[in-house]
């Protein structure tokens, strides 16, 4: 009988000790959002905000718990949400991503769209610029993984309307959607 026993806990042992990583890809949604109204060129500021990130990346680890390894920027577009007394027809615009040394990168650059009647999506997938992207990526990253940027995430849009020195009144928001990389130990049966 104490064979038997011995070899059951020992089968037990073997079984028991299988450990495997696995690595999961949520994804994340943050926007920067500003109105303008303003006559003729415009320069807006806005941000991502670090504590909202940090409240999803919580809510990630909550739901996964495990390891955040990596984030990537994934996609971005724009939702333009035209406002009373806008007599603009269109806008020429850019957007721009400030690093912690007051650097400027563009993340979009003369992208110019049409004015809607009513809110409107815009994905702009070739119009991102990898400066830009990289940028907000490594700030992404300093505030998920490295833990090391508490500040937000500054952006500024820059632009003129048509026909010039129209009254531009909308809101925009840009939208950045990216994957987190989180690595969990699971153990095998």
């Amino acid at each position: 009988m104490r064979k038997i026993l011995i070899i059951i806990l020992i089968a037990g042992l073997f079984t028991a000790c299988d450990e495997k990583e696995v690595r999961l890809y949520p994804t994340i949604e943050v926007s920067a959002d500003r109105v303008i109204n303003q006559e003729g060129e415009f320069e807006a500021f806005t941000v991502y905000s670090a504590q909202e990130i940090n409240d999803l990346i919580n809510d990630i680890s909550s739901e996964y718990d495990g390891e955040i390894e990596d984030v990537s920027v994934e996609k971005a577009w724009l939702v333009v949400t035209p406002l009373a007394n806008n007599t603009a027809n269109s806008v020429t615009m850019d957007a721009l991503i400030w690093s912690d040394n007051q650097s400027v990168y563009y993340l979009i650059e003369d992208y110019e769209f049409t004015i809607p009647s009513n809110t409107r999506k815009y994905m702009l997938p070739n119009y991102l610029k990898k400066e830009g992207v990289l940028e907000l990526q490594n700030q992404l990253d300093a505030i998920i993984v490295d833990k090391t940027k508490v500040d937000d995430i500054e952006i500024s849009f820059k632009g003129e309307p048509s026909p010039a020195n129209s009254v531009i009144h909308l809101e925009l928001k840009l939208f950045v959607e990216g994957s987190v990389v989180v690595k969990q130990i699971v153990e095998m049966l």
